[in-house]
């Protein structure tokens, strides 16, 4: 007997109907009608979740805005500029900004905040830079920004702590390995706590001020 089941792949079921055969005469014992139409029925049905049952996929508990600690490898390029600000506003303009031109930055990863510090020497040979890589270390500068870390994690197969047993969910961890191990990591970038950025008006003191656009 065959069933084609939408959704699901042909099932080919065959059914034998049991006879005993005793030393005096043959004697079929077929099976009751109701009990053949149960047999198959329950047969049927065991067949099709066999069939149909596919594993769900995990449950992602890992909540959003976070990154690699490798995308913050190499070299990047770093200016702060006005993007918005009220036309009343005489103090600034959009479009303002460190009028030097882009700074090239390298990532500096710690515990509790992450830096972009200046790859490259303001005048050349004032910070032994030359020396210092030649001696296999990194040169780094000034901080030109500096944001809070939130929190250094891993993305793991969650489990039952008591038997060990793995579950059908994700999520972060910050316990099994040490800070500076874990792979991934959550920034506050709603303030760069440098005080003195380099606009044009860092003869003044400005304050940062918590602000971020989620996108």
């Amino acid at each position: 007997m065959t069933w084609q089941l939408e959704g699901c792949r042909c099932i080919e079921v065959h059914i034998y109907v049991l006879y005993a055969v005793t030393k005096k005469t043959k004697v079929r014992n077929m099976l009751k009608p109701q009990w053949t139409l149960r047999f198959i029925g329950a047969l049927v049905a065991s067949l099709i979740l066999l069939a149909c049952g596919e594993e769900r996929p995990a449950l992602d508990k890992v909540q959003p805005n976070y990154h690699k600690k490798s995308f913050f490898a190499d070299e990047w390029y770093y200016q702060q500029t006005v993007v918005d600000v009220p036309a009343s506003e005489t103090f600034t303009f959009v479009g303002d900004t460190d009028h030097s031109g882009l700074k090239r930055v390298i990532w500096e990863v710690q515990e509790k905040y992450l830096y972009a510090r200046r790859s490259f020497e303001l005048i050349e040979g004032a910070d032994d830079k030359a020396r210092t890589e030649a001696e296999g270390g990194v040169y780094s500068g000034e901080p030109m920004a500096v944001f809070r870390i939130e929190k250094h994690f891993d993305i793991i197969q969650d489990f039952n702590q008591s038997t060990g047993e793995l579950m059908n969910s994700v999520r972060e961890d910050s316990s099994l390995r040490p800070w500076n191990e874990r792979e991934y990591l959550r920034v506050d970038w709603s303030k760069n706590l440098v005080v003195n950025p380099g606009y044009s008006w860092e003869v003044e003191s400005a304050e940062p001020v918590s602000y971020y656009v989620q996108e």
